[in-house]
């Protein structure tokens, strides 16, 4: 018999990075990576294998993170996602997408690197430290003009990867897209921040229009831990930050607290 170990996000799932000065970047899931450089988004023969392969009951060696906590007993991503997507097959166009477009940010990480962040890549430049990463182009609109290549009909969840998603327009201008698709009502819309950034009270409105959305607060640790870690955030601007949002979103706005 076999062993059922069905994944949404592989039937599903479809990440796609164009962050850096390069070409899209495509793989199913976010925890994958074995990133692929590919036009062929949705069809791709490499994820049609692994959709059939996953039929098979076999585990996919990226798969690995999702193999290890079930086999000790924990969730996973994967089992999460079905309690959230359910189990669809077939689709033809993804139900998830988490999508990387612009890594605009205010903070230095210690988990971060240039890779992700313009403050990271300014603070190297200063202190004549040498990188690697070209500082990136705001594509917004490619995203969009990858997006009008996919079929959403099936759209249900939507994770924007920064950066700092709510810095700059670039985050809301892709919003405003979902909204013109008709989008807004059948989607979960999700935006990982680090809790420094206000909201607009346009782009309040704008959120007010969305079935779900989830604000990912990313807090490794409080106090003193918490600006070493995300410097040069403080901890208190940062928890009265959070305590203004919430009394100014409605009901359809959640909040998450994440540690990387």
């Amino acid at each position: 018999m076999t062993k059922d170990i069905y994944c949404p996000i592989i039937h599903g799932g479809l990440n796609i990075d164009i962050k850096n000065n390069r070409d899209a970047t495509i793989n199913p899931c976010c925890l994958r990576k074995d990133h692929i450089n590919e036009t062929d988004m949705w069809t791709n023969p490499k994820f049609l294998q692994l959709r059939q392969q996953n039929d098979n009951g076999i585990w996919d060696p990226g798969c690995w993170q999702c193999e290890s906590n079930e086999n000790a007993g924990l969730p996973s991503f994967r089992t999460g996602m079905i309690q959230k997507l359910g189990r669809p097959k077939n689709q033809t166009g993804p139900s998830r997408l988490d999508l990387m477009f612009d890594i605009s940010c205010n903070l230095a990480c210690r988990t971060c690197g240039p890779h992700n962040s313009t403050f990271w890549q300014q603070y190297l430049k200063t202190n004549n430290i040498p990188f690697s990463v070209n500082k990136p182009i705001k594509k917004v609109e490619e995203m969009i003009g990858l997006l009008e290549t996919l079929d959403l009909t099936n759209l249900r969840m939507v994770v924007y990867c920064g950066g700092e998603t709510l810095l700059g327009n670039s985050h809301w201008r892709l919003t405003e897209y979902l909204v013109s698709k008709n989008l807004n009502q059948q989607i979960e819309l999700c935006f990982q921040t680090n809790g420094t950034q206000t909201i607009s009270k346009q782009n309040l409105q704008l959120l007010d229009k969305f079935k779900s959305v989830k604000l990912h607060v990313s807090l490794d640790g409080v106090d003193q831990q918490f600006e070493y870690l995300r410097w040069p955030a403080k901890w208190q601007q940062v928890t009265e930050n959070l305590y203004e949002l919430r009394s100014q979103v409605n009901l359809n706005v959640e909040f998450l607290i994440e540690e990387t």
